[in-house]
């Protein structure tokens, strides 16, 4: 169970929405307190502390996918890896399959992001299979030589507590 206030965990949630936003949209916003004037200046309300917490577990998050995308596809992702994030899931574990290619239709290159959700800790190789059953059920064409798979962001919900 979240040990914030009410209030604080609405802040720290508004950074992780907008945050990881700020960081791949804005080349000049290099650090936390950058993000933070940029968010004030912006008009949008979250306090400095909450920037800076969500600014460090977003770097850290951005390392450790880097490390799981090189893992086998058997092994897990451990749960110390993960991004935590207030918002109250339907599952504990939330994975992010970026899914790209060329489609076969359009012959144009694209690139979907699709969400897994668990309560337990999956393969590598149980996330990607999940995807990409999911992206094709939804009718992205990719089955060729260029389709390609890899994580984008894994969290852990601890919004509320689960029982598996």
């Amino acid at each position: 169970m979240s040990t914030r206030t009410p209030y604080a965990a609405e802040m720290y949630a508004r950074a992780e929405v907008w945050v990881p936003s700020i960081l791949a949209r804005e080349p000049g916003v290099t650090s936390a307190d950058k993000a933070y004037a940029y968010l004030r200046d912006a008009g949008y309300v979250v306090p400095r502390s909450a920037v800076r917490e969500v600014w460090k577990e977003t770097v850290r998050g951005q390392d450790y996918i880097a490390i799981a995308n090189r893992l086998e596809s058997e092994d897990r992702v451990p749960e110390s890896w993960m991004t935590p994030t207030e918002w109250d899931y339907s599952h504990r574990y939330n994975y992010v399959v970026e899914i790209s290619g060329t489609n076969d239709i359009t012959g144009l290159p694209e690139t979907r992001h699709v969400t897994v959700t668990s309560d337990t800790l999956i393969t590598i190789g149980e996330a990607e299979g999940d995807a990409a059953n999911a992206a094709f059920n939804y009718g992205f064409n990719i089955v060729g030589g260029d389709f390609a798979m890899s994580l984008s962001s894994v969290r852990v919900a601890r919004g509320r507590t689960w029982s598996t």
